[in-house]
């Protein structure tokens, strides 16, 4: 398959995760993905599961097209760790850095939408970071409001009509 060979990393959320990736937007796939649960600490683990995924994949430094970094809304610790270790990688290696917000990463996932989308995922103190999204002229997800740290009722309050969560 041809387009860019990415990789991913994602410390927005207690959850961290590292893939590779290769493809366009629109029709890229994910070759390999490595996730780390909350018990572990970002800065304990993300270098590990680069090193061992990529490996594992039998894909090396000059393979790569790029990284790719979430950075928020989400854990400040966390996307510190991730934005230090995406940096310190481009450096080392030459490589471009795309800085994806990281509830855009989510309403992505989902290709295409015919009604609004909120993505959302927990910011705890009884709180989402969500944003909305409308479809786009091919269907796929639109940025439409900013992210915000909301209450549930709040959220709530400003879904209007069917919407996809």
């Amino acid at each position: 398959m041809d387009g860019f060979l990415i990789l991913a990393l994602e410390t927005a959320t207690g959850c961290g995760s590292v893939a590779l990736t290769r493809g366009e937007a629109e029709t890229g796939r994910v070759l390999a993905e490595v996730t780390v649960q909350p018990e572990s600490v970002h800065s304990r683990r993300l270098l590990g599961s680069v090193r061992w995924m990529l490996e594992a994949v039998g894909v090396d430094w000059p393979d790569l097209d790029g990284i790719a970094v979430s950075i928020g809304p989400g854990s400040f610790t966390g996307l510190r760790i991730g934005l230090a270790a995406a940096k310190g990688l481009c450096l080392a290696t030459g490589l471009p850095l795309l800085a994806v917000p990281s509830l855009e990463g989510i309403a992505l996932s989902c290709p295409l939408i015919d009604r609004p989308l909120w993505a959302l995922f927990d910011a705890r103190k009884e709180e989402v970071y969500a944003a909305c999204y409308h479809p786009g002229p091919g269907g796929e997800p639109r940025p439409y409001s900013a992210p915000a740290a909301l209450r549930p009722g709040e959220l709530v309050e400003g879904i209007e009509g069917p919407a996809l969560l």
